[in-house]
């Protein structure tokens, strides 16, 4: 809106001051020269395209007072100079015209540059008033929120109304949720990976499928909720690696060396994290991504969320099927506090650093290096 307003403002201030220089004594008129009216017109068209390209409505109007004359006055004189040697290029008996272009370029500048002058005036008055005044908090600690606090809160042009200051930690730095572009690409990546892997990996599906219901009786998935993006609950999918028990309310057991639970297939699935695979469904409905944190039980998500700082951070993003924490060495039981902050750790520098290629690189490596693990069992 401030972008419209400031380009029309502009506009009508090029149009006055071609009408005004117009009856500057021994000016030629506006009536007398209809090549003077082609002329404001074709200058009016190509203000507003050169002034916006010189950044002349970037931000508020006025805050510009250094674009005004490192930019915006610049190029309204070179609009001018440009137009006045097309105009003596092709009608060089029109000499008479350059008085009134002298004027026009003059009075044009200082219009230009004084409703922005004046909108500085009137920003500082309404400040200074407590006008357009935001509250703000500073968050620090010791002599520097001190300083901070006395430096701006008795400045008018600050534009604070007041200045709350906190020395308690009450802001946690999180890391910066993935763009609206990146996430569109991502997704189109993750199902398409997820479809192709799905049809690819069909006739194994079938093999396993039937080694597990051979293997012992029960369903051949496992289905257990864990949180997705920003903490939605969801089912994921695994091929079942234990025989079918019942755990006590509230608790989730997670598997060690030499569990008795697991089965004789259910061991090599969990080993080769072919266990994993079904979770491609959870991809192709839009409730996992390929590359992410690996979801943990809902158990252990309130567990370890008051241990770990940046423990939520994880669910800025949907889990993986792999992940950075994964190909690194954290994967598997996390019975220590240390390993499960470390495999947070690892999450947390992905949200930071995910690119394409560095999902890219993630899977290939659980490709090569991370189906077998001495950490799966």
């Amino acid at each position: 809106m401030k972008q419209a307003v400031a380009r029309i403002v502009d506009s009508g201030c090029i149009a006055l001051a071609a009408a005004v220089s117009a009856h500057v004594p021994g000016v030629l008129s506006l009536d007398k020269s209809p090549l003077q009216v082609l002329f404001v017109i074709a200058i009016l068209l190509s203000s507003t395209g050169l002034l916006s390209a010189a950044g002349g409505y970037v931000g508020s109007p006025a805050r510009g007072l250094r674009r005004l004359c490192t930019r915006l006055l610049p190029a309204w004189l070179g609009l001018q100079c440009a137009g006045l040697l097309l105009l003596l290029s092709t009608h060089r008996q029109n000499l008479a015209l350059l008085p009134w272009i002298a004027w026009w370029t003059a009075i044009g500048a200082t219009l230009l540059a004084s409703w922005r002058l004046a909108a500085v005036a009137l920003r500082t008055s309404a400040r200074r008033s407590g006008q357009h005044a935001r509250n703000v908090v500073a968050v620090s600690s010791g002599a520097y929120q001190q300083q901070n606090v006395a430096t701006i809160e008795p400045n008018p042009h600050s534009g604070f109304a007041s200045l709350d200051a906190l020395d308690i930690p009450s802001v946690n730095p999180s890391p910066c949720a993935i763009s609206n572009e990146a996430t569109t690409g991502k997704e189109i990546f993750d199902r398409a990976f997820a479809l192709a892997a799905l049809i690819g990996l069909g006739p194994i599906f079938v093999v396993i499928a039937i080694a597990i219901k051979l293997s012992s009786p029960g369903p051949v998935f496992f289905r257990q909720h864990r949180k997705g993006l920003n903490g939605r609950p969801f089912s994921i999918y695994k091929f079942r690696s234990m025989r079918v028990h019942t755990e006590e309310p509230g608790i989730v057991r997670q598997a060690t060396r030499n569990d008795s639970r697991i089965t004789t297939v259910g061991h090599f699935l969990r080993r080769t994290s072919l266990d994993e695979l079904p979770q491609f469904i959870n991809v192709l409905r839009g409730e996992m991504s390929i590359v992410g944190p690996r979801p943990h039980a809902l158990e252990h998500d309130d567990l370890y969320e008051p241990l770990i700082s940046g423990y939520l951070d994880r669910y800025r993003i949907k889990p993986g099927i792999t992940g950075w924490a994964q190909i690194n060495g954290y994967r598997g039981e996390t019975a220590a506090l240390e390993k499960m902050a470390r495999r947070v750790e690892y999450d947390l520098y992905y949200l930071r650093h995910r690119s394409f290629w560095m999902d890219i690189k993630i899977v290939l490596r659980t490709v090569v290096r991370g189906f077998f693990s001495k950490q799966a069992y």
